[in-house]
């Protein structure tokens, strides 16, 4: 139980990933308030998930549409489909900015029975052929079209683009 376990061996159980310390404090906090909140049960509504310790609009919509199979809780926006979409140019320069405000935009064009195969879809494009720094346009099925095709870019304008909403 993760209400039971040292934030510390949680943090050892997830060292792989980015901001471990801090995801294994959520994790117990998390698991506290579910216990004493919610009566042990993972709360299925996206307000009641962003309640809890951590948990954002991304992280909320991602376990109401995966563990709770809604396909209403919306488009998840990390960093891989909020690059893909500025790169396609289905964001502007403001929205690229901010994972809620892509979601918002493309929530405005795909058909919400696709929200989830987009979400899926659009981050594994974005992990596998639009990588940040070295895309491989090369191997692009929509590379013809693509506003961005070629163009360079660098690792540390990347970075200048991540904001707290996709930690």
């Amino acid at each position: 139980r993760a209400d039971a376990a040292s934030a510390e061996d949680i943090a050892e159980a997830i060292k792989t990933l980015n901001f471990k310390n801090a995801k294994a404090r959520y994790v117990k906090q998390c698991a506290a308030m579910v216990l004493t909140k919610f009566g042990g049960k993972v709360p299925h509504a996206l307000h009641d998930l962003e309640r809890l310790p951590g948990v954002g609009p991304k992280l909320a919509r991602l376990v109401a549409s995966v563990a709770f199979g809604n396909d209403r809780a919306g488009v998840v926006v990390d960093t891989h489909v909020r690059r893909v979409a500025g790169r396609l140019g289905w964001t502007d320069a403001v929205e690229k900015r901010s994972a809620e405000k892509t979601r918002v935009k493309l929530e405005t064009f795909l058909p919400r029975d696709e929200w989830e195969a987009a979400t899926l879809a659009l981050i594994g494009f974005g992990q596998r052929t639009c990588a940040p720094a070295n895309p491989r346009c090369h191997e692009c099925p929509v590379a013809a079209t693509c506003p961005s095709r070629e163009a360079r870019f660098s690792p540390s304008a990347n970075r200048a683009q991540t904001d707290v909403e996709d930690l």
